[in-house]
């Protein structure tokens, strides 16, 4: 599986099936773009979505950790 940046450059190869190789990919990107000096409220609002996606608390302490 093949994730590529928004620049078309790949991001991650993965080998693999199911939710673990996506949500490896996605948080790449975020961090390959997270923007320096607003650390705090991308953090809150990364935290905030993936509780409302149904992710459990301690899996969002550990996605954005």
């Amino acid at each position: 599986m093949r994730y590529k940046d928004t620049d078309g450059s790949t991001l991650i190869e993965l080998r693999g099936n199911g939710q673990t190789v996506r949500r490896i990919a996605a948080l790449a990107l975020l961090a390959r773009h997270w923007p320096p000096g607003s650390r705090h409220e991308c953090t809150m609002a990364l935290a905030g979505y993936l509780s409302t996606c149904g992710v459990d608390d301690e899996q969002v302490v550990t996605l954005v950790g």
